[in-house]
Order: C-alpha cells, then structure tokens, then sequence
C-alpha cells in the first residue's frame, strides 16, 4: 500500500532495462487468491507463456498509479519454444471475480497525461514481439470498473466467452465494456460468445483504431446479450446481440450484496451457443444440455 507501483502479483520475464531473459516464465497457475486495496494492479504478467488465472477475486485496486493498472493484465508475451504448436490458447483468465478497479491518478509514463486505464481485465499490447497463440477469458465476473470490463490493445486471437460484464467505464466512457483496440488498422481472430453485458454508457462492445482510420476487425460474435446500449460511438462492425433484460438476482456495485444469477425465467438460460460454453461455470456447476449466457449456467 505505500507504493504507486504496487501490483500483488508479478511474473516478469523482462531483464534489465530493455532486455528479455532467455526462457519466458511459464507454466505458472494464479489460482483461488483474494487480492485487494492494492494502489497497482492485482495480477501483472510481463513476457511470459501459458498462464492460468482462475477462481480468483480482485477489488478495490488500480487507484493510485501513474502506469495504467488493471485487475489482471498481460503485455509483452513471449512463447516457449516447447514445440507445442497444437496448444492454442496459453493465456487464460477464467472464472475470476474483478471488480471495482479504478484509475484515478493520470498515466504520465507514456506522455499522455489522461487516465489509460482500470479496467477489470486487460490483454495488453506486445510491443515489437510476435506472440502466434491464442487468449482465452471465460467465465468471468467483471463488474464497476473505471475503464473496460474486458479490454484488448493490439492483441489478435482472443477468445471471449461466458462473461458477464456489467457497468463498467466509471471513468472512461468512450471505451466499451469489452473493447478491442489497436494501434494498427485490422485485428484478427477475435471470438466473442455467450457474453452477457450489460453497460454503463456505451453500445456495449467497442472497436477503436490510434492510427485514426478504418478499422477492420475479423471477428466471430454468436450468443451475446447487451442490455440497453447507448453511445453508439466506435461501436466494433458487425457485432450484433439481442437487447433483452437479463434478470440478474441482484445487479449491484456493492460487493457484498452483488448476486449475477439469473433469476427463473431469465433470458441467459434460454440463449447462447451450446459448443462455445465451458465444460463449468464460475460456480464449478457443469455444462447443462441446452446453452446458457454468462458466467453462471443455473438460476
């Protein structure tokens, strides 16, 4: 807590300055912790191969740093030549629970001087390094964040799946509740299914290009719910959702109290794509036999 650059937990695979270390760090598993009130980020991982975040709770985090915090962040990933080129995705987040992060200090490390960040859950750019796998964020919970539930910059081969995302951008409007960004004009590979979300104000998945032209992203998107978007601005092309009330026990900021189960009757037990689900939802319940949206399967 006496640190702007407080994060709980960091696997760097950066040495020196401007260096790398020969061998990433990998295989490493960031599992069942409770992490708060730290003025960074939760979960920072930096140059590195096959990560698993699951089952964890992040809150209350990203405060009080000028270097753009998230509640789990990657940036800079570097593959292990392990020759398994059949293992796709080897960054995973699933059946986390990030909320309340906030940015409230401006990022001054990349002369910008605005608030960058704080969102719930990052897939951070890669700089000049070629990462050929894949991203996978399923089954998260990912709440009252100041920037995006779910944000990506400049990374192609993500995979979104069974989230719910619910009234983010506190602070940065402008950016949707899963936002892809780039600093290029085209990204690939992007998969986006059987999310619920629900946004603050925005149109809900957003699509966004710094080079300030037309942006071409390459995408899947079957299943999804957005409740109520607004601010159709940068709205991601081609995405489309049905606008229904997903009946959420208790949609609320305040953790404590918070219940994302869909009640009975539910749109979210009724909708979806059956073989994009995970085989578990956040609540380690199984797969049913008909598809369901978001991160809890059962009323």
């Amino acid at each position: 807590k006496g640190s702007t650059s407080n994060t709980a937990i960091t696997i760097d695979g950066r040495q020196g300055q401007t260096g790398y270390l020969n061998t990433p760090p990998n295989h490493i598993i960031i599992r069942d912790c409770v992490i708060s009130d730290f003025a960074q980020g939760g979960v920072a991982i930096i140059a590195s191969d096959y990560i698993l975040c699951e089952d964890n709770l992040v809150y209350n985090c990203g405060r009080w740093s000028r270097w753009g915090a998230s509640g789990i962040t990657n940036i800079y990933d570097r593959p292990l030549n392990d020759g398994q080129s059949n293992i796709f995705h080897r960054i995973i987040y699933r059946r986390n629970v990030i909320t309340d992060i906030l940015q409230l200090v401006n990022s001054t490390f990349i002369n910008q001087n605005s608030i960058t960040d704080g969102n719930c859950m990052q897939f951070d750019e890669n700089g000049n390094l070629t990462y050929p796998y894949g991203y996978l964020a399923e089954s998260n919970i990912l709440t009252y964040a100041g920037g995006s539930g779910v944000h990506t910059l400049s990374k192609p081969n993500v995979t979104f799946r069974n989230n719910t995302i619910w009234q983010n951008n506190r602070n940065k409007p402008a950016r949707g509740e899963l936002s892809c960004d780039t600093y290029t004009t085209s990204l690939n590979g992007i998969g986006i299914y059987n999310n619920v979300i629900v946004p603050r104000n925005s149109v809900g998945v957003t699509a966004y290009s710094y080079q300030n032209s037309t942006l071409t992203i390459n995408h899947t998107s079957q299943g999804n719910i957005v409740y109520n978007p607004t601010n159709a601005g940068r709205a991601l092309p081609g995405f489309t959702a049905l606008n229904v009330n997903p009946l959420f026990v208790n949609a609320t900021e305040i953790r404590a109290n918070a219940n994302f189960t869909p009640q009975s009757g539910s749109p979210l037990l009724t909708n979806g794509v059956l073989n994009q689900m995970p085989d578990v939802d956040i609540l380690w319940k199984p797969k049913p036999t008909t598809p369901r949206v978001g991160a809890i399967y059962y009323a």
